[in-house]
């Protein structure tokens, strides 16, 4: 939710607060990449985000298909692109929205997509981040089989 603090410098014509977009990707084994959609780094929380370019784009707000969260960023050098490949299953994404005014507050944040359909070239890297698909998941997590559960099994 958004404070009151930060209502006016969503609604002004002109502000100096500055919205910025947070993205850290984070690959199992791996150092999370901070990265911020600034011109400079940005500290908030102790973590040093990283300046660099890349775009959101949210999902049609329908009930037909699962919400899928599409993320382009810029290939400005092949780093990036070594850690997505390197990753040995889809990278966690998470994405926050803070104010330059307030760093270390989190207006709003995503915390569960991955990173998946991972496309790439000489320029841009896409990708869709999606949520794990719950409507997959096994009920109950657990099978009553004689390992797991030998009293029911006498």
């Amino acid at each position: 939710m958004v404070d009151a603090v930060n209502v006016p410098s969503l609604t002004a014509s002109a502000t100096p607060v500055v919205w910025l977009a947070l993205l850290r990707i984070t690959a199992p084994g791996e150092e999370a990449v901070a990265l911020v959609n600034n011109s400079e780094p940005v500290v908030s929380r102790g973590i040093t985000y990283q300046p660099f370019p890349f775009a959101l784009t949210l999902p049609a707000d329908d009930s037909e298909t699962l919400p899928k969260v599409a993320l382009n960023l810029s290939n400005v050098d092949q780093s990036l692109v070594d850690y997505i490949r390197g990753a040995a299953e889809p990278p966690k994404i998470e994405v926050e929205l803070i104010t330059s005014a307030y760093p270390d507050t989190v207006e709003k944040s995503l915390t569960f997509l991955r990173l998946t359909e991972v496309t790439y070239d000489a320029i841009t890297i896409g990708g869709t981040l999606a949520l794990d698909n719950f409507l997959t998941q096994a009920f109950p997590a657990e099978a009553y089989t004689p390992p797991y559960f030998p009293a029911l099994f006498r």
